[in-house]
């Protein structure tokens, strides 16, 4: 370990306040540094981290942190202790074989850090500095769902002042450039949208916009979640007044009436007067201080759909019949009718009455007398046929003949004839004498007495089987 009469002791405060994200270097310890003693003087966020003079890390590098334990760092053993309820402690009995270069990863606020250590006093000459390079990141441009920084290279010096980078060894200088950063969600927010024009120009309006809570999960990505997750914020207003200026003077129309009409042309009214507006309501004014402004219509013309046509039904007369008679005084009648009128239209059809039973019908004379013309006056005259043949071949038989009382003019039968003039409708015919009865004359058959009847007496074999019949009868 030594003594004071073969070591110094170095000590050192570092108590600047570095860019957040970034590591800063604090001093460099020397090679050959023994009983090492390095602490925070409060607890903090930030983080003690070493390495070497070209850049690699022994102790919580590369934004990756090393647990409590022991390290080996330069060839000396360090212990390292972190908790999340003390400062951080790191101290080593040395030696150490190179130079390392103690650095800050600053996450917030630094509370300082003090540092000691001992060297033999053999090495009390002329300080020689190594440079080395530091790497700083720019604040990340979100808190929460991915954002992103920048890292840049510093030059410092082994005493920790920055320095020229040109000093610093150029082919050990580290890449840097933007990477991403802070990429878990956020905790979900109230969000508000833009507010909506004002409803009203003058007299108080409302403006509205959309608030509800969302949880931003990237840059370009966000979920609506349920309204109970923000339930510890404030909420924004989702509305608000606007323009509460009172208003001039300005003519108002009520809602027109309905149109006077359910069909055809019409008219509607509206009430209309002069008022102000003003965020406790409308201020009725007398009509002349509107009169600036054109007045507006209380009376407009309305057009309803066409009216349906209007259907009346009334009792009529028909024509009449013809007369009963052609000649000489007969009678003619007509019918009481149920006619339709439809109007602006000229026919009218005939219809069931029972649509005429509520309308009284009209006195009307139904039946009439009537002549066409008088009938001519003729006699009437005995008509007879001529007379039939004589009902015997032979000896004494008859004659017939038709007799019928006729009219002169229309040839049908009458009543008008005097029958004391009748002619007969018989007449007495008489045929040469019939020759004597042979005895030889007699019927060979019973059914002879047919044979006259059926007037065949002339064949010659009903004549000469049915002699006795056919007696009297030309038998050919």
């Amino acid at each position: 370990m030594g003594d004071d009469s073969t070591c110094r002791k170095v000590t050192g405060r570092f108590d600047r306040q570095p860019p957040t994200n970034t590591y800063f270097p604090i001093m460099v310890l020397p090679r050959g540094a023994r009983t090492i003693q390095i602490a925070e003087e409060a607890l903090s966020r930030n983080y003690l981290a070493v390495r070497d003079i070209y850049g690699k890390y022994y102790l919580n590098g590369n934004w990756h942190l090393n647990s409590n334990g022991a390290y080996s760092i330069a060839g000396a053993k360090f212990i390292y202790k972190r908790s999340y309820i003390e400062p951080e402690i790191l101290q080593s009995d040395g030696p150490l074989l190179e130079d390392v270069v103690l650095e800050i990863l600053t996450q917030g606020k630094n509370p300082g850090v003090t540092y000691q250590y001992t060297l033999p006093k053999t090495d009390d000459r002329p300080r020689r500095y190594n440079f080395t390079w530091t790497v700083k990141l720019s604040t990340c441009s979100e808190q929460c769902a991915g954002g992103i920084q920048k890292s840049s290279a510093h030059c410092y010096r082994g005493d920790g002042e920055e320095v020229n980078p040109r000093v610093c060894d150029q082919s050990s200088r580290p890449r840097t450039g933007i990477s991403s950063c802070n990429t878990r969600p956020c905790q979900p927010s109230w969000y508000s949208g833009p507010w909506t024009e004002c409803t009203r120009t003058c007299g108080g309006g409302k403006q509205k916009r959309r608030v509800y809570c969302s949880q931003k999960l990237s840059l370009t990505k966000e979920r609506r979640v349920r309204r109970n997750r923000c339930s510890h914020l404030k909420k924004p207003a989702r509305k608000i007044p606007c323009n509460t200026q009172e208003c001039p003077p300005s003519w108002h129309a009520k809602a027109w009436s309905k149109c006077t009409v359910t069909c055809g042309s019409g008219r509607k009214v509206r009430e209309v007067t002069c008022l102000s507006h003003t965020t406790r309501g409308s201020v009725l004014l007398p009509n002349s201080m509107c009169d600036h402004q054109p007045s507006m219509d209380k009376v407009t013309r309305c057009q309803m759909p066409t009216c349906p046509p209007v259907i009346t039904y009334q009792w009529s007369v028909s024509s009449w019949t013809q007369c009963s008679t052609t000649c000489d005084y007969g009678t003619r009648r007509r019918e009481m009718i149920c006619n339709r009128q439809i109007e602006n239209s000229a026919e009218t059809p005939t219809v069931r009455p029972e649509y005429c039973q509520n309308i009284p019908r009209p006195v009307q004379q139904l039946s009439d007398r009537c002549i066409i013309q008088e009938c001519t006056k003729t006699k009437p005259y005995w008509y007879t046929s001529p007379l039939s043949q004589c009902s015997v071949s032979c000896g004494r038989g008859s004659q017939t003949r038709l007799v019928h009382c006729l009219d002169e003019l229309t040839q049908e039968l009458s009543t008008g004839c005097d029958r004391g003039r009748k002619p007969d409708s018989q007449n007495v015919c008489v045929k040469p004498e019939c020759p004597k009865p042979d005895p030889r004359c007699t019927d060979q058959f019973r059914w002879c007495f047919l044979v006259p009847k059926h007037g065949i007496c002339h064949h010659r074999f009903y004549g000469s089987k049915c002699c006795r019949s056919c007696r009297g009868f030309f038998t050919g």
